[in-house]
């Protein structure tokens, strides 16, 4: 398992400052019986992450820098073993003794926020001055030596923001200008007429491939980046019974994914280690798991809860709780089966 553990995300909370209009998993309104782990139970999270030594490792939320001081511990944990990471943030509260401190916690890289322009970012993200605080965060960020990060979601309102954006990156010395679809879910669902159809997909990416060679032409280090965020669920959903990453929630749960409602494990009742050495990694893989996955084909069919309003949907509280460590897991999973999909 050591060797086979690759990527950890974490968040460490759904507190937010900001009601971002296209948050996934709704951060800032969670009213779920859940609570989130203490700082203490963090510290025994990471401290048995570090023990797989993953290759890397990504914190994030929510706004993480409302848990500072955790974010500061779970850096110096993860110094001791051989992976880097990263944290995610909006960076409205980002100062330069914020950013000094992540880069004395060993953190590499900080990942910013910037969907747009000043007027796009405002309308999504709704906080006067958090362009201004955004870019000031990665300007905080370099200042400390640390690697930044700019992540964009693509909207119709900011198509025409994506090359004055990346720009902006190369002129303060980003290392990576990072899109992906949007995730149709959460919040994101309110705002359906402002999804990209694909003449913006087209403009986007033609708009990359262009600030690719003009990056490479002047030696940049920017580094253009497309992701693909269902990758991973479209591997679960052909059959493939491995896992080399794992999500875990604030809450404790060990989620198939972060964009759906199954969890296989909680870290309250039982430790990321028995988990791992019980070969979760391996045998997690069931139909229920499968079926579920299979319903999501693209970002547009994502709320498998929209699909099928049978399923719950995701961060609602309602979400169908598995332990791989019960005696009783394929036969729950077996019953769930049958109940939804027979």
């Amino acid at each position: 398992m050591k060797e086979r553990l690759k990527v950890v995300s974490l968040d460490i909370t759904y507190k937010c400052n900001f009601r971002c209009r296209h948050c996934y998993n709704s951060s800032g309104e969670h009213n779920l019986c859940n609570k989130e782990l203490s700082d203490e139970e963090m510290v025994v999270l990471v401290k048995g992450i570090a023990e797989y030594n993953p290759d890397s490792v990504c914190i994030c939320g929510g706004e993480t820098l409302l848990r500072k001081e955790l974010v500061y511990e779970i850096g110096n944990i993860l110094k001791k073993c051989d992976c880097s990471y990263n944290i995610v943030t909006n960076g409205y509260l980002m100062t330069d003794e914020i950013a000094k401190n992540l880069k004395k916690s060993g953190y590499s890289l900080v990942q910013v926020s910037i969907d747009g322009l000043k007027e796009n970012y405002e309308w999504l993200r709704g906080v006067e001055g958090g362009f201004e605080k955004a870019v000031e965060a990665v300007k905080c960020v370099k200042r400390a030596g640390l690697m930044a990060a700019v992540s964009c979601v693509p909207l119709s309102r900011n198509v025409d923001d994506v090359g004055i954006i990346i720009e902006m990156c190369d002129e303060l010395g980003v290392e990576a200008f990072r899109m992906q679809p949007l995730m149709q879910l959460g919040r994101a669902e309110g705002i359906n007429k402002e999804f990209v159809i694909q003449d913006g997909y087209v403009q986007i990416i033609d708009t990359i491939q262009k600030y690719r060679s003009i990056l490479r032409d002047k030696k940049s280090q920017l580094q253009l980046e497309w992701g693909d965020p269902i990758e991973h669920l479209i591997t679960i959903g052909n059959g493939n019974t491995a896992l080399g990453s794992l999500h875990l929630s604030a809450y404790g749960e060990i989620l198939v994914s972060p964009y759906i409602p199954l969890s296989i494990g909680s870290i309250k009742k039982h430790t990321f280690n028995e988990y791992l050495e019980a070969n979760l990694l391996d045998n997690y893989n069931t139909g229920l798991i499968r079926k579920i996955v299979s319903l999501v084909q693209d970002e547009q069919s994502l709320d498998v809860h929209e699909i099928d309003s049978n399923l719950p949907a995701i961060f609602t509280g309602q979400n169908f709780e598995l332990d791989y460590l019960d005696a009783r897991y394929q036969e729950q999973s077996a019953v769930l089966y049958e109940k939804y999909f027979k």
